[in-house]
């Protein structure tokens, strides 16, 4: 894995070297692995003031085309954003993305769900919008679902990512076609029971939890997930409802528990994605209590969960990929993915004219590779 002691390889005669900042330890002991974001998803554009009410077209090119860089992207929940209503977004025939992450399992997730959308012979239906909320969100998989993406990871196998006029989505070097195809075959390769993953993370929990701060921890973590989630419960989030809503995310935050009947844990199978792959092929778990069990509060994600919005919402991201990405889709999006470390893959970026950005996104890294990297190397990929 590439580290900011090499990352000045890249640098050119008119690209400066990456300035000293805080490097990302990625080992067993120090490693987080976040399968989804939190965040309420962005419309990159709206963001960005790349559309505006007075003036629909700003910076969008003749040929109707954006270009958007995304550095450490994460899931796809702003991509799909994005790509909502397009109809909206000032006369944009086509954008081009190209998603970056250090993490290649987070590549590997996405590169499933855009596969498993784009190749859908029909529109999203329910069943399909189950598979892919189920991926996205849950650390358990019904067996079905289960057994939906692990065709989908051998079919992801045989696909030739290379980029041509024919594809929409790519993968944007040999380092990054390999490095995703380790996880898709280290994940077919998972035999865990439910119980061994609940003795993995128990023991990955409490390695990671200080005892002396854990119960004041899971409180503000039970309050912020409740904050974050009062737009989606809408009306429907009464004062007594939140109190037990808060109260059920701090227990499980607490005791590393599930918000879930026994019963339902005993008929699930692990979801492998969830799971970091070592080069040898095994894996292990480094999911934080961050992100689980409490954020989508039910292993399942279905019509009939707690957090049945979340259902909803994933469904129209979903249909919003196909929409875009299918090969029935008119205009057709380009995408392409590639792994690295974001300061690094900036400055190889910027030393070819050819790579050049009208949206630079860096919302998920300033706080982990530096301000002033990000401002110096974004300034020279912006258009």
């Amino acid at each position: 894995m590439r580290t900011l002691a090499d990352s000045d390889l890249g640098a050119g005669p008119n690209v400066p070297p990456a300035l000293t900042c805080p490097s990302r330890i990625c080992d067993e002991q120090s490693d987080v692995f976040r399968p989804y974001g939190t965040a309420h998803p962005r419309d990159l554009l709206m963001l960005q003031s790349i559309v505006s009410e007075e003036n629909r077209h700003l910076h969008i090119h003749h040929d109707g085309t954006q270009s958007v860089l995304l550095l450490g992207c994460g899931d796809l929940r702003d991509l799909a954003r994005t790509l909502q209503d397009t109809r909206a977004k000032g006369g944009i025939a086509e954008f081009r993305f190209l998603l970056n992450d250090i993490r290649p399992e987070v590549l590997a997730r996405n590169l499933l769900i855009l596969h498993a959308v784009s190749t859908s012979a029909a529109l999203v239906d329910e069943t399909l919008a189950r598979h892919v909320a189920q991926l996205w969100f849950s650390l358990l998989l019904e067996p079905d679902t289960r057994a939906f993406w692990e065709d989908q990871m051998r079919a992801c196998l045989d696909v030739d990512w290379t980029d041509s006029p024919a594809t929409s989505i790519s993968v944007f070097d040999d380092e990054t076609l390999r490095a995703v195809r380790h996880c898709w075959q280290s994940w077919l390769s998972v035999d865990w029971s439910v119980e061994t993953l609940l003795e993995h993370r128990s023991r990955y929990l409490e390695s990671h939890w200080d005892p002396a701060v854990r119960d004041v921890t899971a409180k503000l973590l039970a309050q912020g997930y409740v904050e974050r989630n009062r737009a989606r419960f809408g009306k429907h989030l009464t004062r007594a409802r939140a109190s037990r809503i808060e109260c059920t995310a701090e227990r499980h935050a607490t005791d590393h528990t599930f918000a879930v009947d026994p019963a339902s844990v005993s008929a699930a199978v692990v979801n492998p994605t969830f799971l970091l792959a070592r080069a040898d092929g095994t894996v292990y778990y480094a999911v934080p209590n961050l992100a689980l069990p409490f954020e989508s509060l039910d292993v399942y994600v279905t019509t009939e969960s707690p957090d049945s919005r979340l259902f909803d919402e994933v469904w129209d991201w979903a249909t919003a990929l196909r929409a875009s990405f299918a090969r029935d889709a008119k205009p057709r999006h380009k995408l392409s993915v590639a792994v690295g470390h974001a300061i690094g893959f900036m400055e190889r970026l910027a030393a070819d004219p050819q790579q050049r950005f009208d949206i630079v996104d860096t919302n998920n890294l300033q706080d982990s590779v530096g301000l002033l990297n990000l401002l110096s190397l974004r300034t020279t990929l912006a258009l």
